[in-house]
């Protein structure tokens, strides 16, 4: 019987241990001039990616997805109500964060309606990947399914505030030295690419010299893992949005 029990209790922490090494690591950001156009090849593991309660992961990914959908459907009804007056190529030049293939998934009948939110998602997702151009604006690529929701919202957003930021400061940008009031600090120019004066997000506004950086750790902070990124790419963004103005 004892024998049995050694033996259950070592298939067990094998069996653990197997588990624990599929786990995603995060990507290492390093400091360095990345090349542009890059390409961010993406999967989503929601609460997967940290904990093993299923029950957890289940409802935080029900919650997530129905976060996603309020975004969806709120988009649908700005760039509906946009397109009563204006053809996209006008509504793009007003607001160039409409660039992309966003509206044409907005466009379609069912889009907002594919019931992503009504049932836990089955993680991890392979979503596609993103493209930052030489602007640093982030065009999407997802792959059919609840990804679209995800990485649409992701990098709408940060076209939308022209602005990226990682929870956990990675200490790319230089910060002042602490102050012993809290209430006496004030926050830094957006142009530092540091949100607050000692504490807090570091930010990384478009045009900031670690741009892509901040977008990988922003990925990563919204439960998303990196598989593969690839620099200087060939990307011409003029004719792929020429192309869907024709579509």
């Amino acid at each position: 019987m004892r024998i049995i029990l050694i033996v259950f209790i070592c298939v067990l922490s094998v069996v653990a241990q197997a588990y624990a090494s599929e786990k995603p690591e995060l990507w290492k950001i390093e400091k360095k001039q990345m090349r542009y156009p890059i390409k961010i090849n993406i999967t989503y593991w929601g609460k997967f990616a940290i904990y093993n309660n299923l029950e957890y992961i289940h409802k935080e990914s029900i919650k997530e997805m129905t976060r996603a959908h309020d975004f969806i459907v709120s988009s649908k009804d700005s760039i509906t109500e946009l397109d009563k007056n204006n053809t996209l190529e006008e509504i793009i030049e007003s607001y160039p964060f409409w660039k992309g293939n966003f509206p044409l998934y907005l466009s379609h009948p069912d889009s907002g309606q594919e019931g992503y939110e009504k049932n836990p998602l089955n993680l991890p997702l392979t979503c596609g990947y993103l493209i930052i151009d030489k602007e640093n604006f982030v065009w999407t690529f997802p792959n059919k399914g609840p990804c679209e929701w995800l990485l649409y919202e992701f990098s709408w957003w940060i076209n939308r505030t022209g602005r990226v930021s990682i929870l956990a400061p990675i200490g790319f940008h230089e910060r002042p030295k602490m102050k012993k009031n809290y209430n006496t600090s004030k926050p830094i120019s957006n142009e530092t690419g540091v949100q607050t004066a000692h504490y807090g997000p570091e930010g990384f506004p478009v045009g900031d010299p670690y741009f892509a950086q901040g977008v990988i750790g922003s990925l990563e902070d919204n439960d998303f893992r990196i598989t593969s990124i690839e620099e200087d790419i060939e990307f011409d963004p003029k004719d792929l949005q020429a192309r869907y103005l024709h579509r």
